[in-house]
């Protein structure tokens, strides 16, 4: 995630967004695809569903199968909370 923002603040002189940290993985997860299967839309979504596994992105550690195209589970957030006017974790 730091890259992400360090290379977007870097480029656009202001802070990401969250939207555009989830396009980021979305593009991302497709170019890994299609680096390693090319252009093949049933390849691309076979490599997505089997092969990104423990991927880390901007929202997260995603882990795609057949059956859950979101990829992140509840192991991929952190629980935070506001405490003295700063993000702290909750433990």
């Amino acid at each position: 995630m730091k890259k992400y923002v360090t290379d977007y603040e870097a480029r656009y002189k202001s802070e990401p967004g969250t939207f555009g940290g989830h396009a980021y993985d979305a593009l991302m997860i497709v170019v890994a695809a299609l680096k390693n299967v090319g252009p093949d839309k049933k390849k691309i979504r076979d490599y997505i569903e089997n092969k990104i596994k423990n991927w880390t992105g901007t929202g997260g550690i995603f882990n795609m199968s057949p059956i859950d195209h979101c990829g992140l589970d509840m192991t991929a957030f952190e629980m935070v909370i506001v405490k003295n006017g700063d993000w702290e974790i909750l433990k």
